[in-house]
């Protein structure tokens, strides 16, 4: 669908006032000597252009006019390896006709700049207690403008996060199909508990009935029985499931680079009775939430409501006492009440501006008492109306 990424890109031009603006793709990276993992765009770059091959490049000049990079296709590739883009086949894809390969690059792009010394480019980075490394191909390319002249590059992020955090018709129309087929496919486990001996088999045949239906799994999948749960992105998913034990399960499936974020709790026997009142607390919670996701409230806002609400949850529970506070309640819930949902998971989105309307939001309300041994977390993605919110799946009744 080019008119979408034409659309974007549109949009994006917009806001540039002037500025040149540069986007890279993804590089592959490397997984053994001659292998490599799966291939995964950049969000931004594929939103702006639909292109889902790696080492790619976009550049939109001062006047508006965008530049496409290529690496071109060699008998050595076609030979051993799948994808690659003609110039022709990536015009069709993205909409954009300067499509040139990677070797004209710095001529053209030293043309493109003349004078110019800044460029506007959105800035890769992770949140600190992730270890994963960032792709090389954004500080590849940083390097490459160095020396192209360029003495200032400034962060384009912002001014993506503010496109893509309100989601056109085709996006919520899309993350509303893998979100209803996740929540049926979590539905349809609970038919098949009798034949789930460990975490790898509930996990089976979730992946199973993803690849099934022509969908992958947006994220790892969290398969976390008893313990396990405690763990927030625990993802062995390795361990025996013992009686009377729940097992929390959060997957979403994902197609076309949107991806579902689904939480459930599947019951393997008799369920305790602390259990069934943690279980109640966090469904009470999630409605608590949801009466919130409405266009003028800050998730910020949100945030200290939810804590204050779960603070006097836990003092009826006698879990805290009458003396505890605010930041007492992160022993029981350590994560956030939800997150925007988009072509990331945990998607972009400024959590200290008012939701508007056509925003993709979670309802994620945990409650994780190692006294009782019971960690419960329920997880649904709501859109955001002129007047409230409606559940996203709604959209496609």
């Amino acid at each position: 669908m080019p008119e979408f990424h034409i659309n974007n890109r549109r949009r994006l031009i917009q806001k540039l006032h002037g500025s040149v603006f540069a986007s890279t793709a993804h590089t592959v990276i490397q997984k053994t000597k001659d292998t490599n993992y799966p291939f995964r765009q950049d969000s931004n770059f594929w939103y702006l252009t639909g292109i889902n091959e790696p080492n790619c490049i976009l550049v939109i000049d001062s006047g508006g006019q965008e530049h496409l990079f290529i690496p071109q296709v060699t008998k050595a590739h076609t030979t051993w390896l799948d994808g690659g883009l003609s110039i022709t086949e990536a015009q069709q894809k993205s909409g954009i006709q300067h499509v040139h390969y990677l070797t004209q690059k710095a001529a053209i792009i030293k043309n493109i700049l003349g004078n110019t010394t800044e460029v506007l480019m959105p800035q890769n980075r992770k949140d600190s207690f992730f270890t994963h490394a960032l792709n090389p191909a954004h500080s590849k390319f940083k390097r490459a403008l160095k020396r192209y002249g360029v003495k200032k590059i400034n962060d384009a992020t912002p001014i993506l996060d503010e496109l893509r955090v309100i989601k056109t018709e085709p996006e919520i129309k899309q993350l509303a199909t893998v979100t209803a087929f996740t929540e049926a496919t979590l539905e349809s486990s609970m038919e098949h508990i009798a034949n789930f001996k460990s975490e790898q088999d509930v996990e089976a045949y979730i992946t199973a009935e993803f690849i099934r239906h022509q969908f992958t799994h947006g994220y790892d999948p969290i398969v976390a029985g008893g313990n396990n749960a405690f763990m927030l992105h625990y993802t062995a998913n390795n361990q025996t499931i013992a009686k009377n034990t729940a097992v929390l399960v959060d997957v979403g499936a994902e197609q076309d680079y949107y991806s579902a974020d689904v939480t459930r709790m599947l019951e393997f026997g008799t369920m305790s009775e602390e259990y069934q009142h943690v279980k109640q607390l966090v469904a009470e919670l999630q409605k608590f939430i949801i009466s919130y996701l409405k266009p003028g409230t800050t998730p910020m806002e949100i945030a200290k409501a939810f804590r204050q609400e779960l603070l006097k949850a836990l003092k009826i529970l006698k879990l805290l006492d009458d003396s505890a506070e605010l930041k007492d309640t992160y022993e029981y819930c350590p994560h956030g009440f939800g997150h925007f949902l988009g072509l990331d998971v945990h998607d972009a989105g400024d959590y200290s501006q008012p939701l508007k309307e056509n925003m993709v939001f979670m309802a994620e309300p945990g409650l994780y008492v190692a006294e009782w041994g019971v960690a419960v977390r329920l997880e649904d993605a709501y859109l955001i109306t002129k007047q409230g919110c409606i559940k996203l799946t709604e959209v496609l009744e």
